[in-house]
């Protein structure tokens, strides 16, 4: 079950402070949060070890993580070390090379 944030723990998260405590609800916050994460062999010809640490560290603040890769790299290197490395909750594919890919 997700916890959540309490209403004093959402307003102490509002006042954005630097501090370990808004530090720790900001992560907390995480917990049940899907993110898209836009990514694949034309940034890089495999998945780089900061970005593979990155994303396991928001699946493990309980993040679902959905990848989108370039369509015509099913099989490439970047999609396959991101699924051997668990990167990924759900794989998509589209063609991110138009002028249309970013609508």
């Amino acid at each position: 079950k997700k916890k959540g944030l309490t209403a004093e723990e959402f307003a102490q998260l509002q006042e954005n402070k630097a501090d370990e405590a808004t530090q720790k609800l900001r992560l907390k916050a995480m917990d049940g949060k899907t993110m898209l994460l836009v990514s694949g062999s034309f940034l890089y010809p495999s998945m780089a070890k900061s970005i593979r640490d990155s994303v396991k560290e928001i699946i493990n603040m309980g993040c679902s993580v959905y990848m989108v890769f370039q369509a015509d790299k099913k099989n490439d290197k970047y999609y396959q070390d991101a699924k051997d490395d668990n990167c990924f909750h759900q794989a998509l594919f589209c063609d991110l090379t138009t002028d249309q890919a970013g609508e």
